[in-house]
């Protein structure tokens, strides 16, 4: 019996610190998506092993997340949105997402391409030819000799 209530102590203790390392080595974003019409919560994990090692805990929160979103939502409202929880590496190389993404439904594109209107914006910033010739010299300091 003593032996019995000994390693049901030491399970205890080792999921709690499982649950506190995944609380707190993981850095949480999230964010609406306009286009897929889902609230993403990211889990960002420094290291690949990391990833492998919480992926227990990431599907824990993503039921947590499925049947109560309004604790995980800043905004209660958002609620009615489909949640998807997602855990990856910053750099997307690795990646899990609970639910799991269905096979005719398209992932996010995670590198963000620019769109037409951003590229225009950058480009209408290099038509404008600034110089410092143009701006009036401040005092005690002459452009010519």
């Amino acid at each position: 019996m003593r032996h019995f209530l000994i390693s049901v102590l030491v399970t205890c203790m080792a999921i709690g610190v499982y649950v506190t390392g995944y609380r707190f080595l993981v850095e949480r974003h999230s964010g609406r998506a306009r286009g897929a019409g889902e609230y993403f919560h990211y889990r960002d994990c420094g290291h690949s092993w990391e990833v492998y090692l919480f992926i227990p805990a990431a599907y824990c929160e993503a039921q947590l997340i499925q049947r109560y979103p309004k604790a995980f939502l800043s905004t209660p409202s958002w609620s009615a949105i489909p949640q998807r929880l997602i855990i990856r590496v910053p750099d997307n190389s690795i990646t899990f997402s609970f639910p799991p993404w269905s096979k005719n439904t398209r992932k996010p594109n995670h590198a963000m391409q620019r769109t037409a209107k951003a590229f225009a914006s950058r480009l209408a910033l290099l038509r404008n030819e600034f110089s410092v010739f143009g701006a009036t010299p401040y005092r005690g300091l002459s452009l010519s000799r």
